[in-house]
């Protein structure tokens, strides 16, 4: 968490930064990736958009950097009445 802690005070974050070493929360999204011809272990680049009590509003499968902030905004818009 030490390295976590650097990066949220370096951009000045004003929220948590979770760390999931046990890998609980990267199963329970299925976000774990591994290649059947090796060792080699990724998290997916799937993004979600949880409200405040924790339920799940959108997500995003395969995230490519162009466009998403429109995409993640456009979400937090739909749903910011009603969930926030």
């Amino acid at each position: 968490m030490a390295s976590h802690d650097k990066f949220k005070s370096k951009f000045n974050f004003k929220f948590e930064l979770i760390s999931d070493p046990d890998e609980i929360l990267c199963n329970s999204f299925k976000v774990i990736q591994k290649k059947t011809y090796g060792e080699n272990i990724w998290v997916s680049s799937d993004q979600h958009l949880f409200s405040i009590s924790g339920k799940v509003l959108a997500n995003w499968e395969g995230v490519k950097v162009k466009g998403h902030v429109e995409e993640v905004l456009k979400g937090l818009r739909k749903f910011s009445q009603k969930a926030f």
